[in-house]
């Protein structure tokens, strides 16, 4: 480490993540986001380390605030391994990046911050050149702000003035029922007071005013309940963007891929760390995909030999899969595939993975917890964006995979030794596009000796040599041919291995394919 750099820890009184060690460098250790930020301003650091325990502030908006003060700073997550999941919601809402105190060794840990600090620096002097280009940067939000303990706005980022064109005090000293001045809908609003009052977080919250020159205004917020360490409730953080204007969110994909190109394109000097940086999130979205030891207890549980490949494109992926156990062996196997390529299909991987975690309810039920699902999607996704997705519960016993789909590629059961196919039916709406979809549970038979093999697009719409794709069908009598060649051996690598002879390398797409046999 530069040995001017400064490492900057927040920690609260009490608090059980451990100080830094002295080979990082010069470590000054702060209690509270106020007296942090003052220290920050006036040594202006190479880094600063975050700890997640703060005393007076959600770590969310501390990471938004330092942001402000310190644009030239690394923000640096100090986590734990059982804080992995936080500290990934950090790096998205815009820290440069996290350690593993508990898990990294010395070097990794000196090697990962220093890394950190030369990546913030080559984003600095990108972000100049675009402004020198008159390239307007992409942000997955536009303002941020807080609400104090009587729900009041107490806080705004001073983006609020700088995109909104409107003065702090339309917000500033009022809730935001009181600044919901267009067609005021006190019934919509009394659910969302109860969840204030319940101190839930909030998604996708509207409120509709006026400008000072009586012209109409919407805003959309999102936000997080803060509490001290002693669980005294400190209000409210968040971020809003302005919706009044009829721009799509598929432009903001459109602009994150032009500049995309044009980092690659003007900034040679940068390509080996910028592939670097995708590497590591490619590596962060595969630890989404389930582990080693929970497939092993379903295959243990159901009798079943689960295996699995997956290739995202040279960029960031949209394909996600996973299993829930279900017990008495049963389990239920999903694949979902996200609209688009890159740094916003990712996130939505990550976002799906949240919303599964979370909703345990009607997990048996395949169409029903598609529902769920979709409602959420809908609720969360900008306009444009959806995914497709299988949900199916694989039950040996009852010797049925019970399934719904949401426009997926169809699923495909075969019988290892007679060599045959089934196919199954993918249709159905995409989730986040339509309010309201439904879906329809469909089952396949199965039973020892079956293989059951979901698929992403990308095998059937991969051309090879010659411009020819699979298709649907061709994959059915790629899975036929692989099974009357290998019988008991077919799994997701044997049924690849011909298609990656013909297919044309790199994939433009994508590529998932999971195998579940029956034994």
């Amino acid at each position: 480490m530069n040995a001017r750099s400064l490492d900057l820890i927040f920690l609260s009184a009490g608090s059980s993540s451990p100080k830094p060690p002295a080979f990082l460098g010069e470590v000054t250790s702060i209690d509270g986001l106020a007296p942090g930020l003052e220290m920050a301003a006036r040594l202006q650091p190479d880094a600063i380390l975050i700890g997640l325990s703060l005393s007076d502030a959600l770590p969310v908006h501390a990471v938004r605030r330092l942001a402000e003060i310190v644009p030239d700073s690394a923000l640096v997550i100090w986590a734990s391994l059982e804080q992995e999941d936080q500290a990934l919601e950090l790096v998205q809402a815009g820290a440069t990046d996290f350690v593993l105190y508990d898990l990294m060794g010395e070097d990794n840990l000196a090697s990962r911050i220093e890394y950190a600090i030369q990546r913030h620096t080559a984003r600095g002097l990108f972000l100049q050149s675009l402004q020198v280009k008159g390239v307007k940067r992409s942000r997955p939000w536009d303002w941020a702000f807080e609400l104090g303990p009587d729900l009041k706005f107490c806080w705004l980022s001073k983006e609020f003035q700088e995109r909104q064109h409107l003065p702090p005090d339309i917000l500033l000293g009022r809730t935001p029922w009181e600044i919901d001045e267009i067609e005021h809908d006190p019934d919509r609003w009394r659910q969302y007071i109860a969840d204030f009052e319940a101190r839930k977080p909030f998604q996708s919250l509207a409120c509709r005013t006026r400008d000072s020159d009586g012209a109409r205004r919407a805003l959309r917020m999102w936000g997080d309940p803060a509490f001290s360490p002693s669980g005294e409730f400190l209000g409210y953080a968040g971020t809003g963007v302005d919706i009044s204007s009829d721009v799509e969110s598929t432009t903001r994909l459109s602009d994150a891929y032009e500049l995309l190109k044009d980092m690659f394109d003007d900034l040679q000097n940068y390509r080996e760390r910028l592939e670097e940086d995708l590497e590591a999130a490619r590596n962060s979205q595969r630890e989404l995909l389930p582990k080693q030891e929970m497939l092993a207890e379903i295959e243990a549980d159901a009798k079943v030999r689960l295996n699995y490949y997956f290739e995202p494109t040279s960029e960031l992926g949209g394909d996600i899969w996973g299993v829930v156990p279900l017990g008495g062996g049963r389990f239920a196997l999903y694949l979902a595939d996200f609209s688009g390529h890159g740094v916003a299909a990712a996130l939505n991987t990550f976002r799906l993975t949240t919303l599964i975690q979370e909703h345990d309810e009607l997990r048996d039920e395949p169409a029903a917890y598609l529902e769920i699902l979709n409602a959420r999607l809908k609720e969360n996704l900008p306009t444009g964006q959806y995914a497709t997705m299988l949900y199916g519960i694989v039950d040996p016993k009852a010797g049925l995979f019970r399934y719904a789909a949401a426009a997926s590629p169809r699923p495909l059961v075969a019988d290892l030794k007679a060599a045959s196919v089934e196919p199954g039916e993918g249709r159905g709406l995409p989730l986040g596009a339509v309010g309201g979809a439904k879906f329809q549970v469909r089952e396949l038979a199965i039973k020892p000796g079956s293989l059951i093999m979901l698929a992403s697009d990308a095998l059937a719409e991969s051309p090879d040599v010659e411009g020819k794709m699979l298709g649907k069908d061709g994959v059915a009598e790629l899975l036929r041919s692989v099974a009357q060649e290998k019988r008991g051996e077919t799994n997701a690598w044997s049924l690849l291995d011909p298609f990656f002879k013909k297919v044309e390398r790199p994939l433009k797409d994508d590529l998932t394919v999971i195998t579940c046999q029956i034994l």
